[in-house]
């Protein structure tokens, strides 16, 4: 069976929301312990760009980054482990 980590990606600024989605990198791991590790691996870049985030569960990922300049804005990014 093989999995990928799915992406959808919302920008919020006062009640507008555009969402988009799509597979992270357009890669297949072989084994959901793969998938997990690199779940793991996109948790520590967020870290580096200086996003709140928390895990759901183990195959979900949820970040949160609100941006003041110029305007006001909230980023909400998910990666979820699903089957491909």
């Amino acid at each position: 069976m093989f999995y990928g980590i799915y992406v959808t990606w919302s920008n919020s600024n006062k009640g507008f929301n555009h969402p988009s989605c799509g597979w992270l990198r357009d890669v297949t791991f072989n084994s959901l312990r793969d998938a997990k590790k690199s779940l793991l691996n996109v948790a520590d870049s967020l870290n580096d760009v200086c996003w709140d985030w928390h895990f759901v569960n183990s195959h979900t990922l949820v970040a949160t980054r609100t941006d003041t300049t110029p305007y006001p804005t909230t980023e909400h990014i998910m990666y979820h482990i699903e089957k491909r």
